[in-house]
């Protein structure tokens, strides 16, 4: 499959004009960043952290005289809140049929918009860029929000998925990884230091001070209890086992003390595991404690009556969620991998654990429940830390600031 994907790629290169491409990048290198520049946003199926990530930009760019086009899945656009968008059906695994037949509705797509920058989200939206990048006659940006979970539907083995990662991203003239740890991984597939960025994943801070309202609409929900929570979505990768390990164990040793303390656990998120954790809960005899929210919406209003986050995940590129907490007042408690280890400092604005380590997360969670000065410690710690370094407004700036850098030296 692998080599179908490069044999395709070179075929698609045959005929294309040199000349007319190197006279138009270099109009674009004198006009540089222009007034209501277009930009069109390519995305795969997105859910979570990239869902918000692409609606932050539908809302901030206009304000930087860029005007963002999308173009994804149908039934993600149903579901995003965005304005301007295009439908190009990216799926799972790496077909070359279906890569074939998007190149192709991308390369219509694109003679219709005209954009001036092409900006892929994902490694499947980037596969298909980079697919019609003989055709382009414009700078192309490609923003990775993971790298270790994208071969999880590809049955290739990790080297020859490594060397297929590598040729697709040394295309675009920018790659804007989410975190340090992302940018590290893809420096180990040997990529080019200079042409990876850390642009981390911001928030609107401001709209997590709203009004709450009952996340249970009335129902499940037990007066004063105490909220302990995972958002996210049911995937081995995101580490939803261990935390229900965490609760049997709380379960069996502190029944009395989590009883006394109106303890309730609630999993937000849904996914194709869904049925196997459910059934999971109740085989542990731990159903009674656990309530199942499935697919929410309203993040920021479940974090707010939470009294903390559980992020026991596997791999995060960032974790969107964590940040999300952080500017809701709610503690984190998160495993010590990829770029949580950047957005929490354990003790001061989070508590990290080892990773598939249950036993460590109920002892944190207790440690959370007792001590009431930790945790005012380290809310208001990780809330400063939001506020400077994850905002919406200065990833969009740091995004703004790529698209005239790559604008201004296309190489030619």
């Amino acid at each position: 499959m692998a080599l179908c994907f490069f044999v395709f790629r070179e075929i698609i290169h045959i005929g294309r004009d040199k000349r007319d491409n190197l006279k138009e990048l270099k109009q674009l290198c004198i006009k540089g960043v222009q007034k209501n520049m277009k930009v069109l946003q390519v995305y795969r199926p997105v859910e979570g952290g990239i869902k918000r990530h692409l609606e932050i930009l539908d809302q901030n760019l206009p304000n930087h005289n860029i005007i963002p086009v999308f173009c994804g899945p149908q039934d993600d656009m149903n579901s995003l809140n965005i304005s301007d968008n295009y439908q190009l059906e990216i799926t799972d695994g790496l077909n070359i049929q279906v890569l074939a037949n998007n190149v192709y509705r991308l390369r219509n797509i694109v003679s219709k918009v005209k954009p001036d920058i092409i900006h892929s989200h994902g490694y499947k939206a980037s596969a298909v860029v980079y697919g019609l990048s003989p055709f382009l006659r414009i700078p192309w940006i490609s923003t990775l929000h993971g790298y270790k979970t994208w071969g999880r539907n590809i049955t290739t083995k990790r080297t020859v998925f490594d060397l297929m990662s590598k040729q697709v991203l040394q295309r675009p003239q920018k790659v804007l990884c989410v975190s340090k740890a992302l940018q590290k991984e893809l420096h180990s597939i040997g990529m080019e230091e200079d042409k990876c960025k850390v642009v981390y994943n911001g928030i609107p801070i401001s709209q997590y001070h709203q009004n709450v309202d009952d996340i249970f609409g009335g129902n499940y929900h037990r007066p004063n209890s105490k909220l302990i929570t995972y958002i996210g979505r049911m995937m081995p990768d995101k580490g939803l086992d261990t935390f229900l390990t965490a609760i049997k164990i709380l379960v069996d040793k502190y029944k009395s003390y989590i009883d006394s303390m109106n303890l309730q656990f609630v999993i937000a998120g849904d996914g194709p595991w869904r049925n196997y954790y459910e059934q999971m809960s109740w085989e542990w005899k731990i159903a009674p404690y656990i309530t199942f929210l499935g697919y929410r919406k309203d993040i920021s209003n479940i974090l707010k009556q939470s009294y903390a986050l559980c992020i026991p995940s596997r791999y995060e590129g960032q974790s969107i969620t964590a940040v999300e907490a952080m500017a809701s007042f709610c503690p984190v408690i998160a495993s010590r991998t990829g770029g949580l280890q950047e957005i929490l400092s354990h003790g001061e604005t989070g508590l990290l654990i080892r990773r598939n380590d249950p036993l460590e997360l109920a002892q944190k969670i207790i440690l959370i429940l007792k001590n009431k000065h930790l945790r005012r410690q380290l809310i208001f710690k990780a809330y400063y830390k939001a506020l400077k370094n994850f905002s919406d407004k200065k990833m969009t700036s740091e995004i703004v600031e790529t698209y005239n850098e790559v604008a201004k030296n296309v190489r030619v």
